[in-house]
């Protein structure tokens, strides 16, 4: 509590003097604010990439599952206050086809990365973002849509008959898919969303 009320007084109080642990919300705040008008033109919504980054776990994110995430216009079309498909082979072979704007969301990344929001391993193709990043971003903008993490996590996994043939990618299903719902259980997010993502952590166990 004594924290979330530390970020609301910075919020309110940008111009006033205050220890570098709180300074770095603003921080974070700035850097948000010019994003947003840096990538106005962009076909990645920047914003949306880092809200999405930041219910997943901290480390190692990896970059083939970034790519699956919906983050132009399309993102829209998966909403939270609606059921989920049911066919979730169709929503794998979907997502799984190659995107266009790959390119696009590499360089999304590589602007999040030169505000220091996140780090991009081009050795191990991962993503990491620090927790406390996490944290101010999912306070400062909070409309994250489950659904897209749900079927970006889906896809990423792949066809659960041949999971054998695909432990290291199960592996990042359930330690990130754990994540997303340790941080939506309370939430208002559908219902239905929660249960397929409680069926994709089964399977990755």
């Amino acid at each position: 509590k004594q924290s979330l009320g530390r970020k609301k007084f910075l919020i309110k109080n940008p111009n006033k003097s205050i220890r570098y642990g709180q300074s770095i919300v603003e921080v974070v705040r700035r850097s948000l604010d010019t994003i947003g008008h840096t990538a106005a033109s962009s076909c990645v919504d920047c914003l949306a990439l880092l809200r999405s980054l930041a219910y997943l776990d901290p480390k190692n994110i990896p970059l083939e599952l970034v790519l699956l995430l919906k983050l132009d216009a399309s993102a829209n079309l998966v909403e939270d206050n609606k059921d989920c498909k049911e066919d979730e082979k169709n929503d794998a072979e979907q997502l799984t086809a190659v995107s266009d704007m790959d390119e696009d969301v590499r360089q999304a990344l590589a602007l999040l990365e030169s505000y220091s929001l996140i780090q991009w391993s081009r050795e191990t193709n991962c993503i990491n973002m620090h927790a406390v990043t996490q944290e101010i971003v999912r306070y400062l903008h909070p409309q994250t849509k489950i659904g897209n993490l749900v079927e970006a996590l889906t896809a990423y996994g792949g066809d659960y008959n041949e999971s054998h043939d695909r432990q290291d990618k199960w592996a990042a299903v359930l330690q990130h898919g754990t994540r997303l719902m340790t941080l939506h259980k309370s939430s208002k997010a559908k219902r239905s969303w929660l249960r397929r993502l409680a069926k994709i952590l089964g399977q990755a166990c």
